[in-house]
């Protein structure tokens, strides 16, 4: 199981009591959400997805930075002449 299994089902865990609490009397029956819990914990919506990789989002977010700023020192050089 992956972390974002594990996370998701963790909320649904979570979210699931706070719906008992709220409505503490399911209106389906126990059998219709016997099977309602067996789909929401099946997966079938969940896309595949990559581990998330911090240090690939710093090297974005770096170079992103790095290019406004020298794009900033151009339009200075470019358009602001020294006196």
């Amino acid at each position: 199981m992956t972390f974002y299994n594990r996370c998701f089902s963790i909320q649904l865990i979570l979210l699931r009591s706070i719906i008992d609490t709220i409505m503490p009397h399911s209106q389906l029956s126990k059998k219709d959400q016997k099977k309602v819990d067996i789909f929401l914990t099946s997966g079938v919506n969940q896309p595949d997805r990559q581990p998330f990789k911090p240090w690939k989002v710093i090297k974005i977010w770096s170079s992103v930075i790095i290019l406004i700023a020298i794009l900033a020192h151009l339009i200075k050089i470019i358009y602001l002449p020294e006196y």
